[in-house]
């Protein structure tokens, strides 16, 4: 398994950040349960960061956009808490906010390559297992706060293609569990055309099967 950190950033002990940057640092923590980003606020301020905002979901976060746009380089961290569609909708938006905000994931999901290569699409600039240390943490935070990616060049470096309409179409109704003859069906194709359309949109996405096609066009918000 793909270590989830660089192993010679994480032999580096994050008190060797500066203090006064950490302490300058303006950090904003968005996720769903209010115990996780208490535990995780609690843990910051231990270490000299300055928590400006505690956001729950996507509504908080639109309401807090305006300051975010004010912050300088502000970093943020999405919980694990929040639906995966909207951890990737919430890095999206704090990007439009403010373009120099650094994003850092904690996911369950973020040993699973597709994730990893949207998140980097996305703007986020690491992603951390639910169980990280609170050391692991800091040491990561030290890194993404300068700007500096700890997601793989190979995952950054993924192509994907734009999806036409009805490839759009045809993927929603693959998301919703409909086979191949039931979305011929309702879309008036042939059942060899919703295949050939379904191998296209595999190839476009630069994925090998329809659940993992269903996760990558969720995480880049071109389907519900």
């Amino acid at each position: 398994m793909e270590s989830f950190f660089q192993p010679h950033e994480l032999a580096r002990p994050a008190t060797d950040a500066p203090t006064c940057f950490l302490q300058q640092q303006q950090t904003v923590l968005i996720d769903a349960c209010p115990i996780y980003i208490n535990g995780l606020g609690l843990c910051l301020a231990e270490a000299g960061y300055r928590v400006t905002a505690s956001l729950f979901d996507l509504a908080s976060l639109d309401a807090y956009a305006s300051a975010l746009a004010a912050l300088d380089r502000p970093l943020c961290i999405i919980g694990p808490h929040l639906k995966t569609c909207d951890a990737f909708e919430a890095c999206r938006r704090i990007r439009v906010a403010n373009s120099q905000a650094r994003v850092a994931f904690v996911s369950q999901h973020c040993d699973d390559p597709i994730f990893k290569a949207d998140a980097a699409y996305a703007g986020a600039l690491a992603c951390m297992p639910v169980e990280v240390m609170p050391d692991a943490l800091l040491n990561v935070l030290c890194i993404v706060q300068t700007g500096s990616s700890l997601i793989s060049l190979e995952a950054q470096q993924v192509k994907v293609m734009a999806l036409s309409s009805r490839e759009l179409d045809v993927l929603r109704m693959i998301a919703d569990s409909n086979s191949d003859s039931q979305i011929a069906d309702a879309l008036c194709l042939s059942v060899t055309t919703v295949r050939k359309h379904s191998q296209r949109i595999l190839q476009k996405l630069g994925v090998h099967d329809r659940r993992n096609a269903v996760h990558r066009a969720r995480h880049r918000g071109w389907i519900a």
